[in-house]
């Protein structure tokens, strides 16, 4: 049997696989849409999921349980999030685990007038998020401050700064984490946020790690205003102590710099985002090593 037709009777008895596509905007998991007719005589679509498709990520042997597990705990408690429908630990279907999810009909991309609601609306999310107590085994979110001084020659200043603002800096914030939480996540549909997807590199740890890394890419999709006004609505629904935010975005502008050459950008493109980090770099540095 067409272990795709299998999928789809495994998600609804009966149902044909009337056709599947690849869904693209991901780099580091094979994603497709099937569409099924069910013996109602109505049309489905699901989601497959299989992680794995980054050579230069590694990921953790039971990631595809984790998400899997995640996306259920979330769905019950009220977050936008695909529904998740069965898990497939074993490979021999798809030569790989995987899982099937409900379709979520959406898209990442936005009207410009659309852009200020959607900034507030991503903010919300985030903070709820922040807020939950998911019973998930997730693994602890790196240490900024190490990541930050892997990529930094042990003669560089702001070296020295790191190490010091590390000894004096309170115990993070602990919060169950996006880990990738950024505009190609999101699905809009008239102007709503409907959900939010790859939920692979979820943790828990200081929440100022996903505020950094959503403002990194907002500022390369949307502009410098568009991060300013996310984190000033993120900020002001919570109480946070962002000291280690300049860490954070050190961190993760001069990792994204490490890495993009993987991600098959455009070269344009590629060019204006490494332009963009380098400027999160200078000033994050500025910051830690101020005069």
């Amino acid at each position: 049997m067409d272990p795709y037709l299998e999928i789809a009777q495994r998600t609804a008895p009966g149902a044909q696989l009337v056709r599947r596509w690849p869904l693209h905007g991901g780099v580091s998991a094979h994603v497709e849409a099937l569409e099924l007719a069910l013996p109602a005589g109505v049309l489905r679509r699901v989601v497959v999921r299989r992680h794995g498709a980054a050579s230069w990520k590694a990921l953790t042997r039971d990631v595809t349980v984790v998400e899997f597990e995640l996306l259920r705990a979330l769905s019950r408690a009220g977050l936008a999030v695909p529904t998740p429908l069965f898990v497939e630990k074993n490979a021999e279907l798809l030569g790989s685990a995987f899982f099937v999810m409900e379709y979520v009909d959406g898209a990442p991309e936005l009207d410009p007038s659309e852009l200020p609601s959607a900034l507030e609306q991503m903010a919300e999310y985030l903070h709820r998020l922040h807020t939950l107590d998911i019973d998930v085994a997730l693994p602890a979110r790196e240490d900024p401050f190490e990541g930050a001084l892997s990529l930094l020659s042990a003669s560089d200043p702001v070296s020295d700064a790191l190490r010091a603002l590390r000894a004096d800096a309170p115990p993070p914030a602990r919060a169950l984490l996006h880990g990738d939480y950024w505009p190609g996540n999101v699905l809009w549909k008239n102007g709503k946020l409907v959900a939010v997807l790859d939920w692979e590199d979820a943790a828990i740890g200081d929440p100022v790690s996903d505020l950094a890394g959503c403002r990194l890419e907002l500022l390369w999709r949307y502009g410098a205003n568009a991060a300013e006004a996310f984190s000033a609505h993120y900020l002001s629904l919570v109480k946070l102590d962002t000291t280690t935010l300049p860490v954070w975005e050190l961190y993760a502008a001069s990792a994204a710099a490490a890495s993009m050459g993987d991600w098959g950008l455009p070269p344009e493109r590629e060019a204006d985002m490494r332009d963009k980090a380098q400027r999160v770099i200078e000033a994050a540095r500025r910051a830690l090593t101020p005069r």
